[in-house]
């Protein structure tokens, strides 16, 4: 059995109030829907036979295959709190059997997985319908086979999960696919609530559990590697959640402005690009960094190396006292630090320098690295033992991500805001 390790810790956020996604509509080409709906208008207006009404459904079908086949798929993204769960970035699945299924996107693994109904009863001892997930139930009684993996992630978290093939629906799109249901995990149910996750990482080369991506570009229903992530900033820049949109097989240029910035990938197989530089707000700006950094969007927190977190922490101190004309105190607790919420605005823009030579700059203000949930304000940044730092979920928020592991690179741009 294979063990990947990893850096998620979207575990490590209170538990809260209950927050629900539905699965949305799959957007396709406008130019399509215009040119099936004026065929449509002529068969309606101009045939008024039982041909005319067959072939008006064989042009629905046609319209289906389309959207679903080849082209970009468009789905729905919300950073939201699961009661008993974690705040992260989540897509919601149906299963064949018309269960929703909670998903954290997470570009820093290529496997999926979901509860199995099953175990979880068993382990919890409480029914399915409880869980805030939501539970794969397999249609027809399944048992752990012999094809498994155990995946152990840096906060602790081992689960192990065992091969299932079955009809996944992603918007309007059901396809057959392979992933893994979780039949055991330490710590236990009680202690750590399991999760579902949706891995959109570089395939692993595990032909037992092959990506999400690799398995859609082989069913021709995307043709493109390419994976784009996007967040709307929220109305009230005082709440946790917001919402934005997951880009399978391809991206979208009417999403941002201006043109993309492109950063290559510092290592292969991992979102990870090189950090050369960092100025906190009008201040001191950090030369020489020369560390990577990883994309992961299964991550809560912005995390940072031993070298760097005390002068980042008490930079970003300085400038917000500054900036409130009076000290801001910052409360540490075990590996976090919190403060006042009026104060949320006066923390300072963090302008990280990405490339080798840090010829691409990326700005993220409070919204990205600080979290208001119900009244009590925390930094989301911790330190790093290891020698890399690692960009959160939060990431996204008014930004645009393309990744394309094919050219190895990622394309950063500012959102444009919400269509009216």
């Amino acid at each position: 059995m294979d063990t990947q390790v990893r850096k998620h810790n979207w575990r490590k956020l209170a538990d809260s109030h209950a927050c629900r996604t539905k699965a949305k509509k799959h957007q396709h080409s406008p130019k399509l829907c215009d040119k099936s709906a004026t065929l449509r208008s002529k068969i309606l207006t101009g045939m008024h036979s039982p041909m005319s009404v067959r072939l008006l459904a064989l042009i629905n079908v046609f319209d289906v295959l389309n959207v679903s086949r080849g082209e970009t798929l468009k789905l729905d993204v919300k950073y939201q709190d699961i009661p008993k769960g974690h705040f992260g970035l989540y897509h919601t699945l149906v299963d064949e059997n018309g269960q929703e299924l909670h998903a954290l996107v997470d570009t820093g693994t290529s496997f999926s997985f979901f509860i199995w109904k099953d175990w979880y009863e068993w382990a919890s001892g409480h029914p399915c319908s409880i869980c805030p997930m939501g539970c794969y139930a397999c249609s027809e009684p399944c048992l752990v086979g012999k094809v498994t993996r155990t995946l152990t992630f840096e906060d602790k978290y081992m689960v192990k999960i065992f091969q299932h093939k079955s009809k996944l629906t992603m918007g309007q799109v059901s396809e057959i696919l392979t992933f893994g249901l979780i039949f055991d995990q330490k710590p236990p149910v009680s202690k750590a609530p399991p999760t579902n996750l949706m891995g959109l990482g570089y395939d692993g080369g595990d032909v037992n559990f092959p990506s999400l991506m690799t398995q859609l570009r082989s069913s021709k229903t995307v043709t493109s590697g390419i994976i784009a992530l996007y967040l709307y900033p929220p109305a009230d820049p005082n709440k946790a959640s917001a919402d934005g949109g997951l880009l399978l097989g391809g991206g979208d240029p009417a999403l941002y402005e201006g043109a993309l910035r492109y950063v290559d990938f510092s290592t292969d197989k991992h979102y990870m690009v090189n950090i050369d530089k960092l100025q906190v707000g009008d201040g001191h700006t950090t030369l020489g960094i020369n560390m990577n950094l990883d994309l992961d969007t299964g991550a809560n927190f912005l995390y940072v190396p031993t070298l760097y977190f005390k002068s980042l922490i008490k930079e970003i101190g300085a400038q917000a006292d500054n900036a409130a004309g009076k000290h801001v105190p910052f409360y540490p607790v075990n590996e976090h630090r919190y403060f006042p919420c009026q104060y949320m605005s006066k923390l300072p823009p963090l302008r990280f320098y990405l490339g080798p030579q840090g010829t691409t700059p990326f700005t993220m203000t409070y919204t990205n690295y600080a979290l208001n949930q119900h009244g009590i304000c925390e930094l989301l940044i911790v330190q790093n033992l290891k020698n890399d730092w690692s960009f959160p979920d939060r990431m996204l928020i008014g930004n645009y991500f393309e990744f394309d592991p094919t050219l190895k690179r990622v394309g950063i741009g500012k959102l444009k805001p919400r269509s009216l």
